[in-house]
């Protein structure tokens, strides 16, 4: 079959792809494509972010065979989106970025080596090209930048924590109760200021449970005690912003624990001057990077497991 039967007999078939149809962001890229005489697309995909559970086999991840797929957006979505998911973790889950790819069959080789030069210019590093035994030429565009995040292990157990509509991961929290969890600061008021909040997404005070509000004050009441030992504090900070206008910018009910020492600050009550502006933007905090974030929650970490 020459080139031009090939093409037409590609762009008359139905779209067997799992979505069963061309992805709007490339929708005009693939028309152009398939409008010139020497090029026609076989697959495409403008990006996706999926969650996927793996299968295991003695103990190894076969991560072709078996794979479910628990989430899939070909555009941005919100974390509110994969709520039910990231709450019904079961074994290994995993949240995958894969960018951009097309495959096109071209009329020529020089036909495809003009294409991937234009792909490479446009940013598509990873584009090349594949001929076939019966002279078969596709061009593979591809951008580079690709990412996965282990969100749960083989037991279904968390990597991560939500909160509010980010999530914490577990190289940064250092202790977890039955329904509370305790992390670090990515950007803290004083030295030791760090953070308590309740497993599952509550936006305000009001809607914990009995259970959860006294689990979230004993676990508070048990991390401040550690933390102003350890920061040679002489007393402690405990607060709450319950709601934006009380300076809440995360929308999941956390307690604000700092150790304190005299003159800290130049008036006692501007530390919530400081609360209230230290995450917001043009504020003059810098974040700190992940490295620095689990150092301090594993020192913390020891300090619960003595």
């Amino acid at each position: 079959m020459n080139f031009d039967k090939q093409k037409r007999s590609v762009l008359s078939s139905v779209d067997l792809s799992r979505k069963g149809s061309i992805d709007e962001a490339i929708l005009r890229l693939v028309n152009c494509l398939n409008e010139s005489r020497d090029y026609f697309t076989l697959s495409s995909c403008s990006g996706r972010a999926i969650i996927v559970s793996s299968h295991f086999v003695n103990g190894v991840a076969i991560k072709k065979t078996d794979c479910k797929w628990l989430f899939v957006s070909h555009s941005t979505f919100e974390a509110a989106q994969i709520k039910d998911v990231v709450n019904d973790l079961r074994n290994s889950v995993s949240l995958k970025f894969e960018p951009m790819i097309m495959h096109v069959q071209c009329r020529s080789v020089e036909c495809a080596q003009i294409l991937i030069t234009s792909a490479r210019n446009c940013g598509m590093r990873n584009s090349g090209m594949t001929i076939s035994k019966k002279g078969k030429v596709v061009a593979a565009l591809r951008l580079a930048h690709g990412m996965e995040i282990p969100l749960s292990n083989a037991s279904g157990q968390l990597m991560m924590s939500r909160f509010g509509h980010i999530f914490i991961d577990s190289s940064q929290i250092f202790l977890k109760s039955k329904l509370s969890f305790a992390f670090v600061n990515v950007m803290p008021v004083v030295k030791g200021h760090v953070l308590v909040a309740p497993l599952q997404c509550r936006e305000r005070l009001r809607d914990l449970s009995t259970d959860e509000l006294s689990d979230l004050i004993i676990t508070s009441e048990k991390v401040g005690r550690v933390i102003e030992k350890l920061y040679s504090g002489t007393s402690l900070t405990f607060t709450i912003q319950d709601g934006s206008e009380a300076g809440q910018s995360i929308k999941h009910v956390h307690m604000h624990i700092l150790p304190r020492r005299l003159n800290d600050f130049p008036e006692n009550d501007d530390v919530y001057k400081e609360l209230e502006s230290h995450d917001k933007p043009g504020g003059k905090r810098v974040k700190r990077s992940p490295t620095e974030m689990g150092l301090e929650a594993d020192i913390l970490r020891k300090c619960f497991n003595a």
